[in-house]
C-alpha cells in the first residue's frame, strides 16, 4: 500500500499598503499524509501592534484566493477544513488544515499588515 503524501508550502509576504508591512519571508514544506492534519507557522515581530494577518491558497498560474483572516480583535477564524489562530503574545499565528487532500498541496501565502500607532 502506498501513501500519498501532501507537500505545502507557507511563505509571508508584504505588500504597500497604508499600515506598515513586515518585508519578511519564510518557507516552510510540511508534509502529511491524506486524511491527517497538517499545521502551518507564521511569525510577525512582537514590536508590532494589531496585526491583520491573510492566509492565501495559490494555484500555479492563479493569483492568490484568501482563506482566512485574523487579527487582534478577531483571533480566530474558520472556514470549511481550514483554521487559524492568532496569538499576539507568541507573535505567532497558525493555519490549520483538517482532512489533508491531494488538492491541497499548494502554495499557502501568509500575509500581514500592522497598525503603527
Amino acid at each position: 500500500q502506498t501513501c500519498t503524501h501532501i507537500l505545502l508550502y507557507t511563505m509571508i509576504a508584504s505588500t504597500p499598503s497604508h499600515m506598515a508591512m513586515d518585508r519578511s519571508q519564510v518557507q516552510q514544506k510540511p508534509s502529511a499524509e491524506a486524511g491527517h492534519s497538517i499545521t502551518l507557522h507564521c511569525n510577525f515581530s512582537s514590536s508590532y501592534s494589531n496585526p491583520y494577518i491573510f492566509w492565501y491558497q495559490q494555484l500555479p498560474a492563479q493569483p492568490p484566493k484568501l482563506l482566512l483572516q485574523v487579527g487582534k480583535w478577531k483571533p480566530q477564524a474558520e472556514s470549511g477544513r481550514f483554521s487559524s489562530s492568532l496569538s499576539v503574545e507568541n507573535s505567532l499565528v497558525l493555519l490549520w488544515v483538517r482532512n489533508a487532500e491531494l488538492q491541497d498541496s499548494i502554495v499557502y501565502l501568509c500575509w500581514g499588515m500592522w497598525d503603527t500607532k
